[in-house]
């Protein structure tokens, strides 16, 4: 399903406004934010953790480019190879972008990559504004990844979030009566390390062969 100009325009305008969206990926619904205060606010609907940093959202073609890279080991050719499903953590570089506090650390960086059509979308169009797509798996700590908006804790489907998009846009295959695993993180660097196991764990693990990065 196709997103038209008005509403691509609606969600933009609740991003830059620290609004809070609630949108479908590949993997589940996500949470999503492009400011400190919309941050600060994930972190309350969700009932998160503060010690547990939240991820920036990229697509492996444009804005994966400008925040992989800044990630230990991983350089351009190697973006296309990665899974839709794939969470990555690496060591920043010094001067890396800075981030609200909150988003990854001083000395990491968190990076979700294969939004899917919309939230790519919405990534290009703020980074075409200079600003950045601040990402969280839309559910309760410890739980499964909602595919059913039924499935989202309330606060993250109540009138505290800004916009949510509704299951239309989840493949009818994925839409099941209950949520989805969670997918692989990865922490890379000379040797990646396996920090969550997920769904398609192997397909991670292939595709990281492939791109020159011994086994996990």
């Amino acid at each position: 399903m196709k997103t038209s100009e008005s509403d691509l325009g609606s969600l933009l305008d609740a991003l830059d406004g620290d609004g809070v969206i609630v949108a479908p990926c590949p993997v589940g619904y996500l949470a999503a934010t492009s400011s400190a205060a919309g941050v600060d606010r994930i972190f309350e609907l969700k009932g998160r953790d503060r010690s547990r940093s939240l991820s920036v959202g990229g697509h492996a073609l444009h804005e994966g480019r400008r925040y992989l890279q800044e990630l230990a080991g991983l350089g351009g050719p190697e973006l296309s190879e990665l899974s839709a499903t794939m969470g990555l953590i690496g060591t920043r570089r010094h001067g890396a972008p800075p981030t609200p506090e909150g988003v990854g650390t001083t000395e990491t960086l968190a990076v979700f990559v294969g939004l899917g059509p919309l939230l790519d979308e919405l990534i290009v169009r703020q980074r075409a504004a200079g600003r950045t797509l601040f990402v969280t798996s839309a559910n309760a700590s410890g739980t499964g990844n909602a595919v059913l908006a039924s499935q989202l804790p309330p606060a993250l489907r109540g009138g505290a979030v800004t916009a949510l998009i509704d299951d239309a846009r989840i493949p009818s295959a994925q839409r099941r009566r209950y949520p989805a695993p969670a997918s692989p993180i990865v922490r890379l660097g000379e040797r990646p390390t396996l920090v969550r196991e997920g769904a398609q764990q192997e397909l991670v693990t292939y595709q990281l062969a492939r791109a020159g990065f011994a086994a996990l």
